[in-house]
C-alpha cells in the first residue's frame, strides 16, 4: 500500500514487509521481554484466525503480556467509534498489533509506527492478510510526518514515554512538542486520540502498583527523580498525569485546541465500559449502576484493594468526582472550530461490552446516547446466519433507557450496614422471590432467566423494572430456578457480605448458604441444588462454547475463610492453569522455606490446559535468593485408587520444558534443573508448558490428578543458616513432642487422670497426632456386604459442654474409618463462653456448627439439623456419648438395603471415666408395642427423607423423641430393623430424679397411646 509516510522518509521494505529507515537511528529499547514477544509471535504464526475477536488467539493467553496483545478485549476501546468519514489513520506505538488489527479491519488506510523492530515485525505478522496496513519500524523522532494528511492519529498507552525518548526535554515539554508535531499532520477536521493512565486513578490511590514501575504510589509521589526507579540516569523518564495536569498541558498548545473526555473502565487496556463526561455528570445513579460490577486489576503483581471498588464508584458518581479518579482517560483533541466533526467520532455517551468468555458470535456491544430513547444492542461479529439453536437462544432488541439504581446495589448497601442479620437477608430475598414469581405469572419463565438483581433497576419511586433479558432457554424451567440464579450470582460476587451470618449459624460453604436460602422460601420438593448448579453450568458452557468444567461447584464447595484474590497466601506456593480463577494450594500446607516436597490434588480440567503456572508468594527476606525446581511428577488416580504415571514418561524428562519467566530471573536454564532468582515483588510467577494435555485420553469421570515437586533454595548468603535453624527448631519440637507423649502415657496409667487439668491440655494439643485405638469390645459380627456406601449425617446437640468433653466427643467421630459422613453440631443456646469459643475453633471440613440464638430443646435443635443435613441417612450422638472407631463403617453395610427405612443397634453403658459397665441388648419391636420403657435406645439410623416426611421430632416428648419418631414411622408403613451389633457407647452418670422418671414414663405412655390411635 502506498503511503505518504513512506514517500517523505527514506524507508526501505524488509523481507517481512516492515519498512525501516535506510540510515542508522537511535536504538529503541522498549520491550515486554524477548521470551514474551517470541511466544506472541509464535502464536500468530500458528493461528489461522488473526481477527480482533479471535477465539483461537485468546486460547494462547497465559500471562499479562500475552493477554495484553492477544485478548479481544483490547480493541473494545475503539469498537464504538464511528469511523465514517475517516480514511487515513496514523497509529503511534503499535506494539504487537492488537489495536492495529482492529483498525485495519475497518478498511482504513493505516500507517503504524513502532520503534522496536521486533515488535513492528509482530504487528506485520498480526496484519499479514491486510494490505491496507503499513508498518514502519523507526522511532517517531527520527521520522518526518506528512503535513495535513491524516484524519485520525491514535496514541494508545504511548504518550507517557515521550519524556523518555526526547533528548533534553522534561516530560511535560516533550508531550507538548509531540502533540504540536501531530497536530501539523492532521488533515482538516482531523482528530488526535490519546489513551493513558490517570496517575490519581482509584486503583493507584488504593495501593495498586504503578503500571510502568510495578510499585505502589510512584505516580502519586509525582515520579521522584530516582535512578533505582527510572533506570535512566539524568532523566525523569516515564510519567502520567491527572486530569488537572492534562488541562495545563493542553493549555500550553499553540492554537485553540478543544478536548472531549471519555472514561474507560476498568481502564483503557481491557475496556468493558466507556463513559462520556456528559453521561457521568447527567446520570450519576446510572453511572454507579454501570460500574457496580467493575473490578480493577494490577497487571504486574498481586493487589487486594482495601476499599470496596463498587462503593467507591458509587460515592464518586454521587459527589461529582468520578472524572478525577477514573483509572484511565481517553482524550479526543481537535481544533475548536471543528468541534462538530470531533463529536461525530464518538456518537455515544455510554458503551458496555460483554465479556470475552463468550463465543465470538455471542459477544455484544450495548450503546446509548443521551437524548435518545433507546439503548441499542448489536453483535460485535456481523454474521450472515444467527447462532445455531441449542439449549440457549440469544435475543437482542433495543430497549428504553431506564434511570435508577440496581437492586443488587440496594442489597449490598443494606448488608454492609447490617452484616449477619438473618432477618434482613430474609426480607431482601423474600421481596425478590415474590417479584420473580409475579413476573413469571405474566410471562414464560424460559424467557426470564436473566431476571437477576443485576438486571433489575429501582427508580426513585421505588418501583422495580427489569431489563436486558438476553437469554432464553429451549427447555422449561420454574421460577425457583430463576430465584436460585439471582441469589447464586449475587452470592458469588458478594461472598464476604455473608461471612458473619454464615459463621453465626454454622454454614461453612457456599453450598450450605444456598441450601439455607432456598429452604427458607421453597419446599424441598421444589428444588434440587445440584440440578440447579448443573443446569447453570450447561447454560454457561453453551454461551462460552467450552465444555462445562465444574467451576461453579468448586466455588460453592469452598469455605468462607478461603482468600479469593487469585494469589496464594504469603510464604506459600500455588498452582494455576488456563481457566483457573484462583491458584490451588498444596495438600501439605507448609511454609515454602526450601526443600519441602509439595503435593497437589487437581481436577481433570488441569490436563486440558496448554500451560500452567507456579505462583510463589514469598516475604521480603526471601527475595534475591536462588531456588531450584526439582522432582516434578504428575500421575492419575482413578476412583478405585489405582495410579498411572503421566509425567515423567521416561527418565530423560524430569521436568516439563520451561516456556517463559514473568517475575523471575533465570539463573540456569538447563532442562534438568533450572534455577531461578526471586526478584523484588510480592508474587513470583513462572510458566511451564503442558506436554501432557493431548498425550492421553481421560475417560474416568472420577479421575483426579496429583502433582508434586520440590523447591530447594540454594547458593545465597544466609540460606544455609536459615535451613539449619529450621532443622534445629524441628528437632527441638520433635523432642518436646516425644517427652509429652511419654508423660501422657504415664499419666493415663494413673487413677488421677480425671482430676489432672494439665493432662487434658496435653490431650487437646495431641489431638491431631493421636488416633484412638480400636476398641476390642465390639462384637465380631460381620455386616452385610455393602455396595455403594451412602453418606451419613450425624446430629449432635450441645449446650454449655466442657471444651475437653467436646474434644473427646469429636475425636470419636474424627477417628471413623467408615463411608462419607458429616457432623452437624447444633448448639442449643449455650451461654458458656468457653463452649462457644471451642465450637468456633472447629475447622474440620466435615464438621458444620449451627448456633441457635436461644435454648429450644433437643427435639427442636435436631429439627434444625434435619433441615440442613445433606446425608441420605441420619444418626444421632449425645454430647457425652461416644462412637466406636468403626461405628459408621459397620452401620453403612446395613444401609444399602433398599427395603429398610431405619435400623437400631445395641449399646455399651460407660461411666464418667468412659469405662464400660455393661452391654445393653435391644429387642425387636413393632407398631403394637405396649411396654413401659423406651425399647429403642440412642443408636438409630433413619432415612433423612422419612424424617422430613414425618414432620421431624416432637418437642412435647423430649427424652423419648427417638422412640416417638420410630413409632410414627412404623405407623406410616416404614420398615425398622434391629442390627445385633454394639455400635454405641452411652454415658451413664446417675439415675434421673423421681420427677424426671415420672415425666419420661408419661411421655412413653403418650407415644404408645398415640400410635394406637393413629
Amino acid at each position: 500500500m502506498s503511503s505518504d509516510l513512506i514517500n517523505v522518509n527514506d524507508l526501505v521494505a524488509r523481507r517481512d514487509g516492515v519498512y525501516t529507515l535506510s540510515a542508522a537511528t537511535d536504538r529503541f529499547s522498549y520491550s515486554d521481554g524477548s521470551h514474551e514477544e517470541e511466544y506472541i509471535a509464535q502464536a500468530l504464526r500458528q493461528a489461522e484466525d488473526l481477527s480482533s475477536l479471535s477465539r483461537e488467539l485468546q486460547n494462547y493467553e497465559r500471562d499479562w503480556a500475552s493477554e495484553c496483545h492477544l485478548s479481544p478485549t483490547r480493541a473494545n476501546l475503539y469498537r464504538a467509534f464511528d469511523f465514517s468519514g475517516v480514511e487515513r489513520v496514523l497509529e503511534i506505538g503499535s506494539g504487537c498489533g492488537a489495536i492495529s488489527r482492529f483498525l485495519g479491519e475497518q478498511s482504513l488506510r493505516l500507517d503504524c509506527i513502532e520503534g522496536s523492530v521486533r515488535r513492528a515485525g509482530i504487528t506485520r505478522l498480526r496484519c499479514r492478510d491486510l494490505d491496507n496496513v503499513c508498518v514502519v519500524a523507526a522511532p517517531l523522532q527520527s521520522l518526518q510526518l506528512p503535513r495535513s494528511w491524516y484524519d485520525l492519529v491514535i496514541l494508545t498507552g504511548v504518550i507517557e514515554y515521550a519524556g523518555l525518548y526526547s533528548e533534553g526535554l522534561d516530560p511535560d515539554r516533550a508531550v507538548i512538542f509531540m502533540l504540536e508535531r501531530l497536530l501539523e499532520t492532521l488533515a482538516p477536521g482531523g482528530r488526535i486520540v490519546i489513551a493513558i493512565e490517570n496517575r490519581a486513578g482509584f486503583k493507584y490511590l488504593a495501593g495498586a502498583g504503578e503500571d510502568h514501575f510495578g510499585r505502589p504510589f510512584v505516580g502519586l509521589s509525582n515520579y521522584p527523580l530516582c535512578k533505582e526507579i527510572s533506570h535512566q540516569p539524568g532523566r525523569e523518564g516515564i510519567r502520567t498525569w491527572d486530569r488537572n495536569q492534562w488541562r495545563r498541558l493542553l493549555a500550553g498548545l499553540s492554537g485553540d485546541i478543544g478536548c472531549s473526555w471519555l472514561y474507560p473502565f476498568p481502564d483503557y487496556k481491557l475496556t468493558t465500559v466507556l463513559l462520556s463526561s456528559h453521561f457521568v455528570r447527567q446520570h450519576p445513579d446510572s453511572t454507579a449502576s454501570v460500574l457496580s460490577r467493575i473490578h480493577s486489576r494490577d497487571y504486574i503483581s498481586h493487589w487486594q484493594p482495601v476499599i470496596d471498588e463498587s462503593l467507591f464508584w458509587q460515592t464518586a458518581a454521587a459527589t461529582g468526582t468520578l472524572e478525577e479518579f477514573a483509572n484511565s482517560f481517553v482524550l479526543v483533541l481537535y481544533k475548536s472550530a471543528e468541534k462538530k466533526e470531533a463529536s461525530s467520532l464518538v456518537p455515544f455517551d455510554f458503551v458496555h461490552f460483554s465479556g470475552s468468555g463468550r463465543r465470538p458470535e455471542y459477544r455484544v456491544m450495548v450503546k446509548y446516547r443521551t437524548g435518545e430513547e433507546l439503548v441499542q444492542k448489536k453483535r460485535l461479529l456481523e454474521m450472515a446466519q444467527p447462532p445455531p439453536p441449542g439449549l440457549v437462544q440469544q435475543h437482542l432488541s433495543d430497549e428504553p433507557f431506564l434511570e435508577g439504581r440496581l437492586l443488587s446495589m440496594f442489597w449490598t448497601d443494606r448488608l454492609r450496614t447490617c452484616p449477619g442479620d438473618a432477618e434482613i437477608v430474609d426480607a431482601l430475598f423474600g421481596e425478590y422471590y415474590r417479584f420473580v414469581c409475579h413476573c413469571c405469572e405474566q410471562g414464560r419463565p424460559e424467557e426470564l432467566i436473566d431476571l437477576i438483581p443485576f438486571n433489575i433497576l429501582v427508580d426513585q419511586a421505588g418501583k422495580w423494572h427489569f431489563f436486558d433479558q438476553e437469554w432464553r432457554l429451549a427447555k422449561p424451567v420454574t421460577p425457583h430456578f430463576i430465584f436460585f440464579r439471582g441469589i447464586f450470582y449475587f452470592f458469588l460476587e458478594n461472598r464476604d457480605l455473608f461471612k458473619s451470618l454464615c459463621s453465626r449459624i454454622g454454614l461453612v460453604t457456599g453450598d450450605d448458604f444456598l441450601f439455607y436460602v432456598l429452604e427458607r422460601f421453597l419446599y424441598s420438593s421444589e428444588f434440587d441444588l445440584k440440578e440447579f448448579v448443573a443446569l447453570e453450568e450447561e447454560i454457561q458452557a453453551a454461551i462460552s462454547g467450552r465444555s462445562a468444567s465444574g467451576p461453579f461447584r468448586e466455588a460453592l464447595a469452598a469455605g468462607f475463610e478461603a482468600v479469593d484474590n487469585g494469589y496464594p497466601p504469603e510464604n506459600s506456593v500455588g498452582l494455576a492453569w488456563q481457566g483457573c480463577e484462583r491458584p490451588l494450594l498444596p495438600q501439605n500446607m507448609v511454609p515454602v522455606d526450601g526443600g519441602q516436597r509439595l503435593q497437589f490434588d487437581l481436577p481433570v480440567t488441569f490436563l486440558k490446559s496448554p500451560f500452567f503456572q507456579i505462583r510463589l508468594n514469598l516475604p521480603k527476606p526471601w527475595h534475591d535468593r536462588v531456588f531450584v525446581l526439582e522432582d516434578f511428577s504428575l500421575w492419575l488416580v482413578s476412583d478405585d485408587a489405582t495410579t498411572s504415571a503421566l509425567f515423567p514418561v521416561d527418565q530423560d524428562r524430569v521436568l516439563p520444558p520451561l516456556m517463559n519467566l514473568t517475575a523471575l530471573v533465570a539463573v540456569e536454564e538447563s532442562a534438568a534443573e533450572p534455577a531461578f532468582m526471586v526478584v523484588d515483588g510480592p508474587v513470583q510467577v513462572f510458566h511451564l508448558e503442558s506436554v501432557w494435555h493431548d498425550s492421553k485420553e481421560i475417560t474416568l469421570e472420577e479421575t483426579r490428578v496429583c502433582c508434586s515437586f520440590s523447591l530447594r533454595f540454594t547458593g545465597e548468603k544466609g540460606t544455609e543458616l536459615r535451613l539449619r535453624t529450621l532443622t534445629e527448631e524441628h528437632q527441638r519440637l520433635e523432642s518436646a513432642l516425644y517427652e509429652k507423649k511419654i508423660r501422657l502415657a504415664a499419666m493415663e496409667q494413673s487413677r488421677l487422670w480425671k482430676g489432672v487439668t494439665l493432662v487434658r491440655e496435653l490431650k487437646q494439643y495431641l489431638l491431631a497426632f493421636v488416633r484412638p485405638k480400636k476398641n476390642t469390645r465390639i462384637m465380631d459380627t460381620q455386616s452385610p456386604e455393602s455396595g455403594d456406601r451412602p453418606m451419613i449425617s450425624v446430629l449432635l446437640v450441645t449446650r454449655d459442654l466442657d471444651p475437653g468433653e467436646l474434644n473427646d466427643t469429636l475425636a470419636s467421630l474424627l477417628a471413623q474409618s467408615g463411608p462419607s459422613w458429616e457432623l452437624i453440631v447444633l448448639d442449643d443456646g449455650s451461654t458458656n463462653g468457653a463452649t462457644l469459643a471451642a465450637l468456633k475453633r472447629v475447622k474440620d471440613p466435615r464438621v458444620r456448627v449451627h448456633f441457635l440464638k436461644k435454648k429450644r430443646g433437643i427435639p427442636a435443635a435436631l429439627n434444625e439439623g434435619v433441615r440442613i443435613a445433606r446425608g441420605q441417612w441420619l444418626t444421632f450422638l449425645g454430647q457425652f456419648d461416644r462412637f466406636h472407631p468403626d461405628t459408621l463403617a459397620r452401620a453403612a453395610g446395613y444401609l444399602t438395603d433398599e427395603n429398610v427405612d431405619a435400623i437400631f443397634f445395641d449399646e455399651e453403658i460407660i461411666d464418667r471415666n468412659c469405662t464400660v459397665i455393661h452391654t445393653r441388648h435391644r429387642q425387636d419391636f413393632g407398631p403394637d408395642y405396649d411396654g413401659q420403657e423406651d425399647p429403642l435406645g440412642p443408636s438409630l439410623f433413619i432415612r433423612r427423607e422419612l424424617v422430613r416426611g414425618l414432620g421431624g421430632f416432637n418437642s412435647e416428648v423430649e427424652g423419648v423423641h427417638l422412640f416417638d419418631l420410630a413409632m410414627r414411622a412404623l405407623a406410616s408403613g416404614a420398615v425398622i430393623r434391629h442390627g445385633s451389633e454394639t455400635l454405641y457407647r452411652l454415658r451413664w452418670f446417675e439415675e434421673p430424679e423421681a420427677g424426671e422418671q415420672a415425666r419420661l414414663k408419661s411421655c412413653i405412655r403418650q407415644v404408645v397411646a398415640g400410635s394406637k390411635e393413629g
